[in-house]
């Protein structure tokens, strides 16, 4: 998985997509979704094994991510428990990692960035048992975003921080320009001008070796953001228009709008109306087209805005009211995802309920197996002493003797193994030192009471037939 920076690059992004799905539902689309959803579910219920089942939940929720979270959520919550399961019994964490740092993911999808911050939390310390620094370096940089969103940028800086010295350290090459390019946009919100300019420079030159587009036009839009507060004119226009062409090839609507807006304001203190109404005009329409409602606030706010500066107050006002109409839909949506956040937590509660009836179910169950064990070997004891007495074959009551001790020896080794699992952290290394211990004693026993009882027995058999 990416940095989350790369993931979750603008989350207004995502908020257009959950809520062109609520009020513009294409039905093309949803009949080709729905068919897609319907072959993963029934993957879900044919798939052989374990992992085949993870792999095909995780699909399964990755269908629903883009347009109904709260299925994506339920479904990598599944994913999650069985995955442990795979964990306990394996030593494998990998399906784990990707289901905490998936799910945080998708929390970070509806804003809800609390739980994001607790998946992402519990995904680094999972990486530092794994031991694997590429996953360690993610989960720091992915809790280090998410403080950001929530303007706790001292604890982001540090998390950031520890990213990029286990990146520098471990020569991790892919990662290294996002992580510079956070650096320099955390810099950027802090007004780190200077710091902020030559991180988002480094981390231009990386991403443009690695001809990646997407990464290329992200920091050339930062890059301009940073000339433009410095007031350095030229260079920020440079680099504007550089963003839009690698934004242009990647498809990115977001940066193309970033870019076009830093563009509009640099020409309006230029004083070049023509060019700020037009590149106005154009994030107004690509943010129309692509339901980007924030970026077409900031469109209008521009355009009202300068509409009132060169007097005109018809168009002024024209862009006033869509601001107002933009803004009550902004509302709207944000109402949405509250209510879309509640139904989550609200079902993730009734799946903690109905999985932990089921463990207590199965607690229950093994309880009584263990105490229906506990009066059978005791009754069993009494009854081969019973027969002892009577005139019965020594071999029947040899066998009888040697099947109670074994099972009370079995059941003395069932009661131990959830303790030895306890004692050893699930280490294979450690049970097993520990059992050969536990062996070492039950074993030699075993056979020295499996000796005298028998003689006991048979001694009594032997008695009653003469």
């Amino acid at each position: 998985m990416t940095l989350i920076k790369e993931m979750l690059n603008n989350k207004n992004y995502f908020m257009k997509k959950l809520t062109a799905f609520i009020f513009f539902s294409m039905a093309a689309i949803c009949n080709a979704q729905n068919k897609r959803v319907d072959s993963l579910s029934t993957l879900v219920k044919t798939a052989g094994d374990d992992i085949a089942t993870i792999r095909a939940l995780n699909q399964l929720s990755s269908a629903y991510e883009n347009y109904k979270q709260d299925s994506a959520i339920l479904y990598l919550q599944m994913s999650l428990k069985l995955s442990r399961k795979v964990a306990n019994e394996t030593g494998e964490y990998k399906f784990e990692y990707y289901a905490l740092s998936h799910m945080a993911f998708l929390f970070g999808l509806i804003s809800n960035y609390p739980k994001a911050l607790e998946y992402n939390v519990e995904s680094l310390k999972l990486a530092e048992k794994m031991d694997d620094p590429k996953s360690i370096a993610t989960a720091n940089s992915n809790i280090a975003f998410i403080l950001e969103n929530e303007e706790e940028y001292d604890k982001a800086f540090k998390y950031f921080k520890i990213a990029d010295s286990i990146i520098q350290k471990n020569q991790l090459n892919d990662l290294k320009d996002a992580s510079l390019g956070n650096f320099g946009y955390l810099y950027y919100k802090l007004n780190k001008l200077d710091s902020a300019l030559y991180l988002t420079m480094e981390a231009y030159e990386l991403s443009k070796q690695k001809q990646n587009n997407y990464l290329t036009g992200l920091w050339l839009s930062n890059i301009g953001n940073i000339y433009s507060r410095q007031g350095n004119i030229p260079a920020a226009f440079a680099n504007y228009r550089e963003a839009l062409i690698y934004s242009e090839k990647a498809n990115d609507v977001d940066n193309i709008c970033e870019g076009s807006l830093g563009l509009a304001r640099l020409f309006e203190k230029t004083g070049d109306a023509a060019n700020a109404i037009s590149y106005g005009n154009r994030v107004m329409a690509m943010a129309e087209k692509n339901d980007f409602e924030s970026r077409k606030l900031e469109a209008c706010e521009f355009l009202a805005g300068y509409y009132k500066k060169l007097q005109q107050p018809d168009s002024a006002f024209k862009y006033q009211e869509q601001m107002t109409s933009i803004k009550d839909s902004i509302h709207s949506s944000e109402r949405i995802r509250q209510s879309l956040i509640i139904t989550i937590d609200e079902e993730l509660r009734q799946l903690e309920i109905r999985e932990t009836l089921l463990k207590e179910k199965e607690e229950r169950n093994k309880t009584l197996q263990l105490l229906a064990a506990g009066m059978f070997i005791p009754s069993l004891f009494l009854f081969i002493l019973f027969i002892s007495r009577r005139k019965i074959k020594p071999q029947v009551i040899k066998f009888c003797g040697i099947a109670s001790l074994l099972m009370l020896f079995e059941c003395i080794t069932l009661l131990l193994h959830p303790r030895v699992i306890e004692w050893s952290n699930h280490l294979p290394i450690i049970e097993l030192l520990i059992f050969v211990c536990i062996a070492a004693v039950v074993i030699p026993a075993h056979h020295r009471i499996e000796r005298w009882l028998l003689s006991k027995l048979t001694g009594h058999a032997h008695t009653a037939h003469t």
